[in-house]
């Protein structure tokens, strides 16, 4: 049977959830890991995983017939029409590295529809958050996008996939394009957090090529919800899981899209 609750009450899991794995990687930063090396580029710390057993301990606590979707345990697929996404560390090579931008990002999808997400700077304290139709908030402030209408002016961050995922090489073609055009090219190793910064104006755009869907899939509705514009290279709607993503406030929507080389 699948679960008929309201998506603010599924917010409520997802925030225990997001907060008790935050709180965790809190008390751990600064403490030296031994990391391992799950690619060439891909850096995994035993706090990913043990975050990660605290998340899905709350979602199979509280939904046990939905899926799941984790960076470290992979699909667990039961069929359900709500699938969680869940990056138990976003920006694990921050962490280690001692740099306090990390995040725990937990999405969740009802038939392919993005319907919640949550994100957690458990070192600022910072909690984002949005269901599908009721506006994205950092706790309880409701957010909106920077006003910023020229490119000389925007601070625009970038995300890529890890060397060597992505299709093609297009990827140092849109950075080199975007660091020519906007006053600020930020890369901050931590996806989730990026769209958490567009959503409340912090930044004023976000292109991400081949990032992964859980670093992702929270934040992009977050920015949605905020009002800023989400759509693919192509300057196509948003549809999960489009994973080449132009996103900004609404000024420079047309602007950002023109940086785009063509055929991407």
């Amino acid at each position: 049977m699948q679960s008929t609750r309201p998506h603010s009450v599924l917010l409520g899991v997802a925030k225990a959830a997001a907060l008790e794995a935050g709180e965790f990687l809190a008390s751990r930063f600064g403490v030296t890991s031994e990391g391992s090396f799950k690619s060439s580029h891909d850096i995994g710390l035993a706090e990913d995983k043990l975050s990660e057993e605290i998340i899905l301990r709350h979602i199979r606590r509280q939904c046990p017939s939905h899926s799941i979707y984790s960076e470290e345990a992979g699909h667990l697929d039961s069929q359900s029409e709500y699938c969680w996404y869940v990056d138990p560390l976003d920006g694990t090579n921050n962490f280690f590295a001692k740099l306090p931008y990390f995040s725990v990002s937990i999405g969740l999808l009802r038939r392919d529809e993005i319907v919640l997400g949550v994100v957690y700077n458990p070192i600022s304290r910072q909690f984002f958050h949005a269901v599908k139709g009721g506006g994205a908030y950092l706790d309880e402030q409701r957010l909106s996008p920077s006003r910023v209408s020229t490119l000389s002016q925007a601070v625009c961050a970038f995300e890529r996939g890890y060397v060597g995922e992505a299709s093609d090489n297009s990827a140092p073609q849109v950075l080199e394009a975007v660091q020519k055009n906007v006053r600020r090219c930020l890369v901050m190793w931590s996806p989730a957090l990026d769209w958490c910064l567009l959503a409340c104006g912090g930044i004023d755009a976000l292109v991400s090529i081949d990032s992964s869907l859980e670093d992702q899939v929270a934040g992009t509705l977050i920015a949605q919800e905020a009002g800023c514009i989400v759509r693919s290279v192509r300057n196509e709607p948003y549809v999960f899981p489009e994973r080449r993503i132009v996103a900004s406030n609404s000024e420079l929507h047309s602007q950002m899209h023109a940086l785009i080389p063509a055929g991407l």
